[in-house]
């Protein structure tokens, strides 16, 4: 009788080890990461860690490639490192992706000041 028990959930069990990869990322994913990232990087730079900063506003550009918050992101990321020429760019870029953006109007306002 165990043994019979026994062969009636084995396979159940072995159902509860399978192994399962990562969801696959969707858009929505990709767009959740992108912004985590973002928050991320922001974060590494008021730390003054501008080269985990960079890396992750790398993936959140990789992530999410037409997003402005992460145009807007970048133009403080050079500002904050004192490249000007690509802080004007990148502002100005995530403007053109969606001119009524406040953080961006704001920011880029600032750092024309």
């Amino acid at each position: 009788m165990r043994c019979q028990l026994l062969f009636f959930f084995i396979p159940f069990i072995l159902l509860g080890c399978t192994v399962t990869g990562p969801a696959p990322l969707t858009p929505v994913n990709l767009s959740a990461a992108a912004t985590i990232n973002t928050q991320l990087a922001l974060a590494y730079l008021s730390d003054d860690d501008s080269e985990h900063a960079k890396q992750k506003l790398l993936l959140a550009q990789q992530q999410a490639p037409k997003d402005p918050v992460v145009y807007n992101a970048w133009g403080y990321f050079y500002e904050r490192t004192h490249d000007f020429v690509n802080a004007r760019r990148y502002y100005q870029h995530a403007l053109q992706l969606e001119p009524k953006l406040g953080t961006t109007n704001n920011n880029y306002g600032a750092f024309l000041c």
